[in-house]
């Protein structure tokens, strides 16, 4: 048996809403991408958190894309990449589909810098920015 006396995974603790919280109380969400309860969460959240000062955003969040967890950031309500970018090849459309999402990212990544496109991805109506990723466990 390989691993023996290491944990081969890791675990996860998901917390739902207590009776009383509310939507306006969350601070972070960690999804699967891909997941369609997701874009109901979004909404929810948004609904009630949409910051009326343009430049702060309500929550932070973080997404499982295969064996990688990464952190992303929220674009504004009005965000259209092609707006801030102005040509296609800056940016790279990361679909919200757990192994499309997935292959996707992996030929954005594989892409030379610093040409490399921004990797950009949309839960629901909102546009994210896949930031910081780290691996979730070895492949052995």
């Amino acid at each position: 048996m390989q691993n023996a006396g290491r944990a081969a995974y890791s675990s996860a603790e998901f917390v739902g809403p207590a009776e009383g919280d509310k939507y306006n109380q969350v601070n972070f969400v960690v999804f699967r991408w891909g997941d369609p309860k997701a874009k109901d969460i979004f909404a929810a959240i948004l609904d009630h958190r949409d910051s009326p000062d343009p430049g702060i955003l309500p929550f932070a969040l973080s997404t499982v894309i295969g064996d990688d967890l990464w952190s992303l950031a929220l674009q504004k309500q009005s965000f259209e990449p092609f707006e801030v970018y102005g040509d296609t090849d800056l940016y790279m459309q990361i679909p919200f589909d757990n192994m499309l999402g997935r292959s996707a990212l992996e030929e954005c990544l594989a892409r030379p810098a610093p040409r490399r496109p921004v990797p950009l991805g949309k839960v629901g109506p909102r546009w994210v920015l896949f930031e910081l990723g780290m691996k979730l466990r070895d492949n052995e």
